[in-house]
């Protein structure tokens, strides 16, 4: 066969919808060709393989997983992506910075000074560790209730 460009070209715009496509190729010739190159750089580079293994294992994986496994999956996800919500508000963020602050530098170990069992008390009636230890109660009542 060896017609020339312009008579296969011309064979094909016969053709209304084959006419259409080329006049798209042509009219987006620059986006065809860095599509090209584009193309042409991850064979080069050995990422087209990788990608392609990519979409094979993507595709393996639709396949293995069914439609409960995937609602579980994204389920899970949208509670994981509710617990960071709520971990990024600052405040949140702030008491946890001064806590792991306190443990790491060995703050909390100076104040209050612990002297017995009196000293406990006396340290209870300060506002602050009221609040403190209400939080840690409903936390320990709330996993002793998730613990059955």
């Amino acid at each position: 066969m060896t017609e020339n460009l312009l008579d296969i070209i011309n064979k094909n715009m016969e053709n209304k919808d084959n006419a259409n496509a080329i006049k798209k190729i042509l009219d987006n010739a620059n986006t065809v060709a860095d599509t090209i190159d584009l193309i042409k750089q991850l064979q080069d580079t050995g990422m087209g393989e990788n990608l392609i293994g990519i979409l094979y294992f993507i595709a393996s994986l639709r396949n293995v997983l069914n439609d409960d496994m995937l609602n579980g999956f994204s389920s899970m996800l949208n509670s994981l992506l509710g617990v960071i919500a709520k971990l990024s508000n600052p405040n949140i963020i702030n008491m946890l910075n001064k806590t792991i602050d306190g443990i790491s530098t060995g703050e909390f170990t100076t104040e209050p000074k612990v002297h017995g069992a009196f000293s406990i008390l006396s340290d209870m009636k300060d506002p602050e560790i009221e609040r403190g230890l209400t939080v840690a109660l409903n936390i320990l009542k709330m996993l002793g209730k998730s613990g059955q």
